[in-house]
């Protein structure tokens, strides 16, 4: 057994699923929308600057969450957009399950 032909196995996998396919195809429909990717870019910048300012405080900003989730619930008014988050969150719940799979098999006692 080769561990990176599995490797390349599980890649291929990923990328064959319906999941990923659907994903993909979404995303490319969003990002060719230059108002839907202002947007879900717009969005994804202000969560990740959230995250930065937030990060190790115990408590976090209250009032920036909340124009984040309102921003959100905005973002899921559009049909396309909402699709392609939902996908998006199908995909990422698949691959964090792999993850937390390899690193249970791995772990050292």
């Amino acid at each position: 057994m080769n561990i990176y032909d599995k490797a390349h196995e599980l890649a291929s996998a990923i990328k064959t699923s319906e999941e990923f396919k659907e994903f993909k195809d979404l995303h490319k429909e969003v990002m060719a929308n230059e108002k839907n990717k202002e947007m879900v870019e717009d969005f994804r910048k202000k969560v990740i600057e959230y995250q930065v300012q937030n990060y190790g405080k115990e408590e976090q900003d209250q009032e920036e969450l909340n124009k984040i989730q309102q921003l959100q619930n905005a973002l899921m008014m559009n049909q396309d957009i909402a699709k392609y988050m939902m996908a998006e969150m199908r995909f990422s719940q698949i691959y964090d399950d792999i993850n937390k799979i390899l690193i249970e098999a791995i772990k050292v006692d």
